[in-house]
């Protein structure tokens, strides 16, 4: 009898159950064939079109039942590292696995033989596709290790002192049971021989006491931990950790220009004609030219070199300098070098945000708030800050959000503030232990820039001092291995742990509000987002599906409005179309509704009209580009933020090892058609 034989004896039962369990049953009695079939597999892992991969549904729902809900969580989180395994070595990026979760499961239900005969094969089919995508065998990546290297000592010590101080009321309830039952005794002769005699006094003062105990000696232990890392923690944000936000401000030039290709650009198409971006530019150029040259009338060599110390004595430097000072116009720019201009003054004119608006046109309160905020330290939450916090963006999260996205997204929020707290109090630690350190030896001021800005190291001031560098670096490394893991794969899962969920929220927030995002209008889309931040083939493709579905709602309301309302279509209310859109496509005041009943059956035409008046109202279709620059805005910041970080990490601890994300993200990315999604791995690869 043959192992397919065997399984097939033994499984063959489930299909009964199949009807029980709509849509599941079925899929898992195929998802073990699935798993034992090898070459199904592969031919399932290569292509990357079957969406309902069986291994996925095969641990969903199954798992959970059968491990039950004492060690359900542990023993799922395991199958679903096997699962993640099987998934990631298709979609080409790093692997998370433990690996060996499902089969554990099965063996003990069906036998041992078995499903260790499907383990050796699924690992094998694991193997030949890393080496396949990688050349080489991608660790295995572990959430559970990564908690075990995180974790320390104090971190024990302050649960168990949290421990007795939550149980204080219990024990004091529980001596006071015991002292009640003894004082009672004295009254009860059946049982006064086997009970102590305890006066009143002592059945009032024992359960205070115990209860006291417990609480007193819970808040001791509990601080610590604290009192033992609060040094090193005073002793990193003391020696300029907070200052890694100058690091930030340094991607300035190139964020802005993002900025420009990405956003702003958008407002001007809408705004100006051809010809008054191109008067504009003329304009700005022809001043350049007048200002360099009446500077190089003017100025000396050295009165150039006195003006700009640090430079290489170039007038075209001293020019930028100037012209950063002054905003070009106090409206929206026609074109990118003004767009340059006004916001490069905004970010350094230190007046109210009110303020700067009404100087320069542009918005960027969100960036300059962000940039504030320092990589690696404990308080850069900015982004969190913004999503929580900022009215319009608060607004926009319940506009377009139901109650299971809000529990779902307060689930991820959850597990993201446990691991970016404690990679970054690990760096901020270890940051505060080795300045000690170093300050100590070498009788200099070794801060924490030394440690974490990449180039730092080959500082001038610190070739004075012997061994030095090579202590900094080795220094480096280590913190950052201990944070984010021994290699850059454990290090790139961690910093998506970290700070991924800000992209999704932003971006499904923005891919539900922003019609533009959807249609083609741009020249980049919700695809383009999620592949250049390295999603998985499966979530592309659904994506995919629902950007296709709303972009023919769109492209059937953008018909009848040619049909209906001409005029909207005319570059001169290009705004007010852009707001209707938005609308219509995130549902507001019904408009999606009536419009599908106007459209199929000629009724509520007139509802669709006023509702559509109101809208490109000019009062109303600026409230939609006020909101849509603040989505658009926020959504590019975290971006910034997840590669920002990926940088960083990898330039501090893993320059030499080749990475799965864009090194330089400042490249324009082409649209991502349906027919491409699955013509290459998921990730980019350009840098490898």
């Amino acid at each position: 009898m043959t192992l397919t034989d065997i399984i097939n004896k033994t499984i063959s039962p489930l299909r009964h159950l199949a009807p029980i369990f709509p849509g599941v049953g079925y899929k898992f009695y195929d998802g073990i064939w699935t798993l034992v079939d090898s070459k199904r597999l592969q031919d399932k892992l290569e292509k990357g079109k079957d969406r309902g991969l069986a291994s996925k549904l095969f641990i969903s729902l199954p798992a959970k039942i059968i491990t039950g809900a004492t060690s359900g969580a542990i023993e799922l989180a395991s199958v679903t590292g096997f699962y993640e395994t099987i998934q990631l070595a298709n979609e080409g990026r790093h692997l998370e696995a433990v690996g060996l979760g499902f089969a554990n499961i099965l063996m003990r239900y069906v036998g041992y033989h078995i499903f260790k005969k499907i383990e050796d094969n699924a690992e094998q089919q694991i193997e030949e596709l890393e080496l396949k995508h990688y050349g080489r065998k991608l660790p295995k990546i572990s959430a559970i290790a990564d908690l075990r290297r995180l974790l320390n000592f104090s971190d024990y010590t302050y649960a168990v002192g949290d421990f007795l101080q939550r149980k204080a009321t219990r024990y004091t309830a529980i001596a006071l049971g015991f002292a009640g039952a003894g004082f009672a005794a004295n009254y009860v002769p059946v049982i006064k021989d086997f009970l102590p005699n305890i006066t009143l006094k002592q059945a009032l003062f024992w359960p205070i006491i115990v209860g006291a105990a417990s609480a007193v000696t819970g808040a001791c232990v509990k601080q610590l931990p604290r009192l033992y890392s609060q040094g090193f923690l005073t002793a990193a944000q003391g020696n300029f950790l907070n200052l890694m936000e100058d690091y930030r401000k340094s991607e300035q030039k190139e964020q802005l220009e993002e900025f420009w290709n990405r956003i702003f650009k958008y407002e001007s198409l809408i705004k100006f004609t051809d010809e008054e971006r191109d008067k504009e530019t003329k304009y700005i150029k022809e001043q350049i030219e007048k200002l360099t040259k009446a500077l190089k009338n003017s100025l000396s060599e050295e009165t150039l070199k006195f003006l700009r110390p640090n430079g290489d004595g170039n007038i075209e430097e001293l020019v930028d300098d100037l012209l950063d000072n002054q905003p070009l116009t106090d409206t929206v720019e026609k074109t990118k070098e003004g767009f340059l201009m006004s916001a490069k003054y905004a970010l350094n004119e230190y007046v109210p945000q009110k303020e700067k608006k009404l100087r320069t046109g542009v918005s960027l309160g969100l960036y300059e708030d962000w940039r504030d905020g320092a990589y690696l330290s404990t308080e850069d939450t900015r982004i969190v800050e913004q999503a929580k916090g900022n009215l319009t963006l608060k607004m926009l999260g319940k506009d377009v959000f139901g109650k299971k996205d809000i529990v779902k997204n307060i689930y991820r929020r959850i597990s993201q503030a446990i691991w970016f707290k404690l990679a970054t109090r690990s760096v901020t630690t270890n940051i505060g232990k080795s300045v000690n350190r170093l300050g100590a030896k070498y009788r200099d001021n070794f801060n924490a820039q030394v440690l974490l800005w990449p180039g730092h190291e080959n500082s001038k001031w610190l070739e004075q001092f012997e061994g030095a560098k090579k202590e900094v670096i080795e220094e480096r490394i280590d913190i950052i291995k201990t944070a984010f893991g021994p290699d850059w794969d454990s290090a790139s899962k961690m910093i998506e742990r970290m700070v991924m969920p800000n992209f999704d929220w932003a971006t499904e927030v923005r891919a539900r509000y922003d019609a533009e995002y959807i249609d083609g209008t741009l020249d980049y889309n919700w695809l383009n987002d999620l592949k250049r931040m390295g999603y998985s083939r499966e979530k592309i493709y659904q994506a995919s599906k629902r950007m296709k579905k709303s972009k023919k709602d769109l492209d059937e309301f953008v018909q009848y409005l040619q049909q209906e309302r001409p005029k909207l279509l005319d570059f001169e209310n290009a705004e007010s179309l852009r707001a209707v859109k938005t609308a219509y496509h995130h549902n507001r005041d019904d408009l999606k509704k009536h419009f599908k009943i106007s459209w199929l059956k000629k009724r509520n035409e007139q509802t669709v009209n006023d509702i559509i008046d109101n809208i490109s109202s000019e009062k109303e279709r600026s409230k939609y580009s006020r909101k849509l620059l603040k989505i658009r805005i926020h959504q590019q910041l975290t971006i910034f933020e997840v590669e920002g970080y990926k940088r960083l990490v990898k330039a501090l601890a893993f320059p030499e090892e080749k990475t799965a994300f864009v090194e330089q993200t400042h490249s324009f990315p082409n649209i991502v058609s349906e027919e491409q999604l699955y013509s290459e791995p998921a990730i980019n690869t350009a840098t490898q």
